[in-house]
């Protein structure tokens, strides 16, 4: 049983979901493990109970873990995962016209890693102010900007990722 990651860097995001949903679970379980411990211990010695109570969930946490780790790079469960992540193409082609919209809320990080997975609508060179495209204003932002970079940026962040960016052009102001 060797620890390595295997295919580094693809289904990067669903093996981290699955290992920290695994880690939740695992560790939920040793919680209670070492609550019901408490009680099923109560006739041994204050100092090895104590040792036993804490030290068997700690224990089987980390063997659990490490079987987790193991289990999400297994060469089979990885190439599982893997096409998962393709499996939101394949969406995309059975429901074209379901909009995935992803806003300047985002961080330009995670905005740069899900164009990749087929959002279909994404804002850019956004102003939350009441008048803030007609004119400068003072007044307070409806909400927080994170992904604050020009149109022509995040156009160009688009075609690197290999998609083409289109503008809305069809509809002109009055």
């Amino acid at each position: 049983m060797a620890f390595a990651i295997y295919k580094r860097g693809q289904g990067k995001y669903t093996r981290l979901c699955s290992a920290f949903a695994g880690a939740i679970i695992v560790g939920a379980g040793c919680w209670r493990l070492y609550h019901k411990l408490g009680v099923w211990l109560a006739g041994m010695p204050r100092n090895s109970a104590m040792w036993a109570e804490r030290m068997i969930p700690v224990c089987l946490f980390a063997v659990l873990g490490l079987f987790i780790f193991w289990l999400v790079n297994k060469h089979s469960v990885a190439d599982f995962m893997i096409a998962a992540e393709g499996m939101v193409t394949a969406l995309r082609l059975c429901f074209a016209d379901a909009g995935l919209v992803l806003s300047t809320r985002e961080s330009a990080k995670l905005r740069d890693h899900l164009i990749k997975l087929g959002i279909t609508k994404m804002s850019a060179g956004s102003k939350t102010s009441p008048g803030g495209y007609s004119r400068q204003t003072d007044a307070t932002e409806q909400f927080q900007i994170d992904d604050d970079r020009s149109p022509a940026q995040v156009a160009e962040m688009i075609k690197a990722a290999g998609v083409e960016p289109v503008w809305k052009d069809w509809e002109r102001p009055a």
